[in-house]
């Protein structure tokens, strides 16, 4: 029986998936509503990092959030993913020239110890099971005083449901935010902010009419941040 993990990466190195992932997701007005609250978020992250050594965004996925980061004016910029088929999209931009990619294994990466000063890891955590040994790699990649950018999910239905579960993926985990306080503190890390966002789970925004969108907009700007469904952290390494 393959384990999780391996389930994980069989999916996303599908290359039916890879075709679909971009429409599937981000394609219509409620998609890019949640990819653009999503941006914003780690925009806001990104320009808190002191250090602009070197970036590794990983998983990079078709390269969605490189745009930004590119942005930013890191000196190097690292991408990596265990999708040969998510690399190749990713080769296929024009901004593939100024990144440097590579096939990694996030949970056992080849690159040195103390090679980057931020890693961003978008949309990954909660289709992790082995969440310390994540974490210890990401403690071992960061430089002292370097920067860890993620994003979670607070709660989702696919914890208590499999509709959609083979669609997007497989089984999901959430986490509390003490439980991210314990990952931080065991692994060497600050929590030094983090931001809920979105009432519902990002793909029923999918099936919500574009003409909702607006007021919706303005109800999540009220929204209690303790109901929604996912939250992006910035946590910064110890010495």
């Amino acid at each position: 029986m393959k384990t999780n993990r391996q389930e994980k990466q069989d999916f996303y190195s599908d290359s039916n998936t890879v075709k679909q992932y971009e429409e599937l997701r981000f394609s219509n007005v409620g998609g890019q509503f949640v990819h653009k609250l999503e941006e914003r978020l780690f925009r806001q992250c990104l320009e808190r990092c002191e250090k602009k050594a070197a970036i590794l965004d990983i998983p990079c996925g078709t390269g969605r959030m490189l745009p930004l980061i590119l942005a930013k004016g890191f000196h190097v910029t690292y991408a990596a993913d265990y999708s040969n088929e998510m690399l190749a999209v990713c080769q296929v931009s024009p901004l593939s020239k100024s990144v440097k990619l590579s096939k990694q294994d996030i949970y056992s990466t080849t690159f040195p110890s103390q090679k980057f000063s931020v890693i961003l890891s978008s949309r990954f955590i909660f289709h992790c099971d082995d969440q310390d040994r994540l974490f210890s790699e990401f403690e071992r990649l960061l430089t002292p005083q370097g920067y860890l950018i993620f994003d979670g999910l607070r709660w989702s239905p696919r914890t208590w449901t499999q509709l959609f579960s083979k669609t997007l993926g497989g089984d999901i985990y959430t986490n509390s935010d003490k439980s991210i306080h314990e990952l931080a503190n065991t692994h060497g890390f600050e929590v030094i902010d983090s931001k809920s966002i979105l009432m519902f789970p990002s793909f029923v925004y999918n099936f919500i009419p574009s003409f909702l969108m607006r007021p919706l907009e303005w109800i999540e700007s009220i929204w209690p941040s303790r109901f929604k469904t996912k939250t992006v952290w910035i946590l910064k390494k110890y010495e």
